[in-house]
């Protein structure tokens, strides 16, 4: 009986000793390029979302490929009270990015605010002066910085 029990307790040790010691390390895997890249986009359109819902038009000159591009997707007329975003999909082709954006905003209209929601495409271009720095060339479907 006791020779059986020492067994037992030599087996359960062996096993225990191989799964601590041979499972140990692992291989850290590192981020991919595009992972970044898209990570950097994210925060890039949450800054830009920031910086629009200051009130600050121009502080968003940095952030658009040209005045020109500020005057076509940006309205400062009737700015939204609350503005979220969720980012649903990047698409990544060289230095342009795609970014798929579901927007829910909370509109004043006629003294009463109003829930709007959509789903947008952010167009950003990556400047070729810097690693991660993006500029917005276009927003298509419904736009939410312009009602």
């Amino acid at each position: 009986m006791r020779y059986f029990i020492d067994k037992r307790l030599l087996i359960i040790f062996l096993l225990f000793t191989i799964i601590f010691f041979g499972c140990s390390k692992k291989e850290v895997k590192k981020t991919p390029e595009e992972g970044i890249t898209a990570r950097n986009a994210i925060n890039f359109v949450e800054r830009l979302k920031s910086v629009y819902m200051n009130k600050d038009e121009s502080s968003l000159e940095p952030f658009v490929e040209s005045t020109d591009v500020l005057a076509r997707y940006f309205s400062f007329s009737m700015k939204p009270i609350k503005l979220d975003f969720i980012p649903r999909w990047i698409e990544i082709e060289g230095s342009r990015i795609d970014v798929y954006i579901s927007w829910r905003g909370v509109y004043p209209v006629n003294q009463k605010e109003v829930e709007l929601r959509g789903f947008a495409l952010f167009i950003l271009l990556k400047e070729e002066g810097g690693k991660d720095s993006f500029v917005l060339k276009k927003i298509l479907r419904e736009n939410p910085f312009k009602m």
